[in-house]
């Protein structure tokens, strides 16, 4: 590797905080220019009283790191028992086991934008400078060094060929990991955003209207992963949703209930396709909310759900939810007005 690569730092200076960049000593860049690989070597100044911290570090990373060349035993906290647990970062450092630390960038260019992702490593007192760097520098020199690890993409992986599903990085098949990981946590944030905004503003307060209005009908509303946190199914564009949860009636007890919400006219309705099975009590029920839309759409796995991944499969919603016969729904009643 490049002991300094001028082309490397001038993609990653106004990408990443400044205090990342501390201590970057190289990187190069693919024979195409399309991808990156560079790193930082920093020695940890015990006396600084953030040091302990590296709260902005791990995030940055996304909350990992690794070690290495630090003494095992060091690491280790015995127990009464015999048994052990390892020390955490903090004591790690606080004790002089991590001496120093490298930031290691991986990114490649898509449609005109660098996407970048960000490793941590921490070094103890068996790996000095020379050695970290070339335990950074490991594999740079191959050929085909740009198209393996976080260059590789999920539908040429060996994972794809076992069968091993990663649910939200199929929906980027072709991409390398690095640009998928980036658009999978950027999209991420934004449904979850989008359904606890949805939740709190429109859902929350229909499910309590209900309640209100049909006592019986609606003993109790709970949502899949907390009561009052409802699962949305929604496509990309967001200009509509479908809204599930475990629903009490008096009486015949407890089944799934669908909802539609156009966040055009704030209207509710019910989606009346999937046939409510009744049981006698509240369950986990992600596995009843694929089985009531696998044969409907390509969501055939409870992974889809509460994932970053958007239901944007026309046929699904214009057959199937939106469809109209003599102007009216054919699957939707509407039910509550706002």
């Amino acid at each position: 590797m490049p002991e300094y690569d001028e082309d490397v730092l001038a993609i990653l200076r106004p990408r990443m905080p400044e205090w990342a960049l501390e201590g970057y000593y190289g990187g190069m860049l693919s024979p195409d220019r399309t991808r990156l690989v560079g790193y930082t070597w920093q020695v940890i100044d015990r006396n600084d009283e953030n040091a302990c911290l590296f709260n902005d570090h791990t995030a940055l990373c996304g909350g990992g790191h690794g070690s290495i060349g630090a003494d095992t035993e060091q690491r280790r906290v015995y127990n009464d028992d015999g048994t052990w647990t390892s020390k955490g970062l903090e004591d790690c450092i606080r004790e002089g086991i991590y001496r120093a630390y490298s930031t290691s960038f991986t990114g490649a260019l898509h449609e005109g934008k660098w996407y970048i992702g960000c490793g941590l490593t921490f070094f103890g007192e068996q790996m000095d400078e020379a050695s970290a760097k070339k335990y950074n520098a490991l594999g740079t020199t191959e050929p085909d060094y740009f198209e393996k690890g976080m260059f590789a993409s999920y539908g040429k992986s060996p994972l794809s060929d076992r069968g091993i599903r990663y649910i939200e990085y199929e929906a980027y098949p072709d991409l390398p990991y690095v640009v998928s990981t980036v658009l999978v946590e950027e999209k991420r944030k934004v449904n979850r955003a989008f359904s606890t905004y949805m939740n709190l503003a429109f859902v929350r307060p229909f499910f309590q209207r209900l309640r209100i209005r049909h006592p019986e009908e609606y003993v109790r509303s709970i949502g899949l992963f907390s009561e009052d946190d409802f699962t949305l199914i929604f496509p990309e564009h967001k200009k509509y949703f479908l809204a599930v949860a475990m629903v009490e009636r008096q009486q015949l007890g407890w089944r799934l209930v669908w909802f539609f919400f156009d966040t055009a006219t704030d209207q509710f309705y019910r989606w009346k396709l999937p046939t409510p099975q009744f049981h006698d009590h509240s369950y986990f029920y992600p596995e009843a909310v694929v089985e009531d839309i696998k044969a409907i759409s390509s969501w055939d796995d409870h992974r889809f759900i509460n994932s970053s991944r958007t239901l944007d499969e026309e046929l699904f919603w214009q057959e199937y939810v939106l469809k109209k016969e003599r102007d009216e729904y054919l699957w939707l009643e509407q039910l509550v007005h706002r």
